[in-house]
């Protein structure tokens, strides 16, 4: 027997409820030995409270049987998440009195609800079933992933005092629940797709890097962001009815972490439109290279050039200042005092202190060292750390 009361607010859309209950195929409540009809939204207690010696005992839950949630084709076809309850009369609790069965559900953030009710046209003659307690079921209740649902259960007619009703709260898991990540709702939130993200680069890198990604598209996500993080490098594309797209970058090498690279997809499907998951996969550039890239050369003459600059340029204000500073003339002082001071004023030391973080850094420091002791006459030493250039004279 099905018997169904619903309350259904549509994720990601307004705040109005869409409670509703399946109706495909008809709902039929008529069991052997049991006829009834169905009332949806006719839940007046008017003639359904009794004192409590002429009402049964409340319902229990069916023993071996709990609450779950699954998916199952609506009336246009399409998969719906819906709740599945089962409750049971108990024996000797009245049964013979009972002329229904009522069930409320409420969605508890906006207090909306719908009620069903099961009425009994004929008294029933036996406390079992085959052998069984008397059994009902609801399994048509269309609900939304990540609600809150509140369900009451009532044996008709109701007792005017006591609580004789089931009660119980439920929680519908998100998308990635197996037992409802096929839903329509879910692959309008994007739960099943996967994009099978992909890279390739050529093999012989230039001092430029060009790289196609490329990825499988989704039934209801028509529009797609494709960045590589930490860069201002992204493209938004369009899906078009295609069923995968290619994105290419052409990148500045020098601009990019060392060898590696992270690739961001993001997806707008029509229920999380700019909140969807993002997909990423991270990208080593440096494997497709035999030997260090070509780019490396002019990276490390421009390097070079720099620090011979900075070098000169740290060179000519030590001379000037020790030609200049009159803290350091010595007027009083005999000629050749003055000129054996000046020779110690000019042997110089600088030491070079650099990081690791790439290869090309000791080529270059190597080629300053080499520089600023041929034309510059100045004592170099180096020491490594990380990203720090002291100099000490």
């Amino acid at each position: 027997m099905d018997l169904y009361c619903v309350w259904l607010n549509i994720f990601g859309l307004a705040l109005t409820s869409t409670l509703r209950i399946l109706e495909w195929p008809p709902l039929n409540c008529t069991q052997p030995a049991l006829q009834c009809s169905v009332q949806i939204n006719n839940c007046s207690d008017e003639g359904w409270i009794k004192p409590r010696q002429q009402a049964p005992n409340g319902p229990l839950w069916h023993s071996g049987s709990q609450q779950h949630v699954f998916v199952r084709r609506g009336e246009s076809g399409d998969l719906l998440p819906v709740i599945s309850l089962s409750w049971s009369f108990q024996v000797n609790g009245g049964v013979d009195i009972i002329r229904g069965t009522e069930v409320h559900i409420t969605e508890e953030d906006t207090n909306q609800s719908i009620c069903v009710r099961y009425i009994f046209h004929n008294k029933i003659q036996n406390m079992v079933t085959n052998w069984m307690p008397w059994t009902f079921s609801l399994d048509r209740v269309v609900v939304d992933p990540e609600y809150k649902y509140s369900v009451s259960i009532y044996n008709l007619p109701k007792p005017d005092l006591g609580n004789y009703r089931l009660d119980k709260n439920v929680t519908i898991p998100g998308c990635k629940d197996p037992n409802i990540k096929s839903a329509k709702v879910c692959l309008e939130n994007g739960s099943l797709w996967d994009p099978q993200l992909s890279w390739t680069v050529p093999v012989d890198g230039g001092e430029r890097l060009i790289i196609t990604v490329g990825f499988n598209t989704a039934e209801f996500s028509e529009e797609y962001q494709i960045s590589i993080q930490n860069t201002q490098h992204s493209q938004h594309v369009m899906r078009e009815n295609r069923t995968s797209l290619n994105v290419t970058f052409e990148l500045d090498v020098w601009q990019l972490p060392p060898c590696e690279m992270l690739i961001v997809i993001q997806p707008f499907f029509i229920r999380c439109k700019s909140n969807c998951l993002h997909h990423q996969t991270k990208c080593n550039y440096c494997s497709y290279y035999k030997r260090p890239p070509t780019y490396s050369r002019s990276l490390m003459i421009k390097a070079l050039l720099g620090l011979i600059m900075a070098g000169g340029f740290l060179t000519y204000l030590l001379q000037k200042i020790f030609h200049t500073d009159p803290g350091i003339q010595f007027l009083t002082t005999p000629r050749g005092e003055l000129e054996g001071v000046q020779v110690q004023e000019r042997k110089r030391k600088v030491l070079i202190i650099y990081s690791l973080d790439h290869p090309l850094y000791i080529e270059i420091v190597l080629k300053l060292c080499a520089f600023l002791m041929a034309k510059c006459g100045i004592e170099v030493r180096t020491r490594t750390t990380i990203d720090i250039l002291t100099v000490v004279c």
